[in-house]
């Protein structure tokens, strides 16, 4: 994947951050709004969105293992994601860092909405013990 090579140097997106977002107002942190259009990572659990349970195109990002289609969490802690290549779903680990451009947009689709998308460019295996406390 060609985002590995510098997967160290893309900002990261925290869920907190997301949280201090306004979806009724669309007003947010700057730092959160700074990283509208850009290149980003950003943790999570996959909710896959397509029937078809063998390829995995577009799914929500989601903070925790919690959350399911039938009771989402609130659009400020979703983010839409559609892949630029579906991956085989047994290629996907959960969690996963999100890689790609990062935007500040309600999503609607079948299971309610979502207040950010990311065109992504792949995904990479997320450990938690790795990610410092402040996640």
């Amino acid at each position: 994947m060609e985002a590995a090579k510098d997967f160290k140097n893309i900002p990261d997106i925290r869920w907190e951050t997301f949280y201090k977002f306004d979806y009724e107002t669309g007003k947010g942190p700057k730092e959160l709004m700074d990283l509208d259009g850009k290149l980003v990572k950003v943790p999570g659990y996959i909710v896959p969105l397509t029937e078809n349970a063998a390829m995995i195109k577009e799914f929500i990002l989601v903070p925790d293992s919690l959350p399911c289609v039938h009771v989402p969490p609130p659009s400020n802690l979703i983010a839409n994601v559609v892949l630029r290549n579906a991956l085989p779903a047994d290629e996907v680990s959960n969690p996963s860092w999100v890689i790609g451009i990062f935007k500040i947009e309600k999503t609607e689709h079948q299971y309610g909405g979502s207040s950010f998308s990311i065109d992504a460019i792949g995904l990479e295996d997320f450990d938690f013990e790795d990610y410092d406390e402040n996640y």
